[in-house]
């Protein structure tokens, strides 16, 4: 009986412990966060039959401004253009080498992909990177 109290007391000490470190790191990392600003871009790739969709490569910075450039479409009227891809490839770049170039540090990149219509021919994909830098 003694032997069990001691793993359950030995065993609260340890989930104790361990949520007291966790919210240890937490609070830290907020403090860290809180000497950053950041910027996202998102890029928005059309995948429409004919080329009729619109893509955009967009970017809200730490003032919360918002700009938008175009891109072209992953298809064309004969379909995939790879040049386009090749032309989006370069301006993505790009614009992450400029970003680099003042001082942000990507952090993080979420893709997804958004697949519509009868026969899922159309959609988009949508590619996110997060930036910071010391404020």
């Amino acid at each position: 009986m003694k032997n069990q109290l001691f793993k359950l007391l030995l065993l609260a000490v340890v989930v104790i412990a361990a949520f007291s470190f966790s919210n240890l790191n937490t609070h830290s990392s907020d403090l860290n966060a809180a000497n950053y600003e950041w910027q996202q871009v998102t890029v928005v790739e059309s995948v429409i039959e004919m080329g009729i969709g619109r893509s955009r490569i967009i970017s809200t910075g730490p003032n919360g401004k918002l700009s938008e450039e175009k891109i072209l479409n992953l298809f064309s009227a004969t379909g995939i253009n790879f040049g386009n891809i090749q032309k989006n490839d370069a301006k993505i770049s790009s614009t992450i080498s400029n970003l680099s170039n003042q001082g942000w540090e990507l952090v993080d990149v979420t893709t997804g992909v958004s697949m519509y219509g009868q026969d899922n021919s159309d959609g988009i994909y949508m590619t996110r990177y997060l930036f910071r830098r010391s404020k």
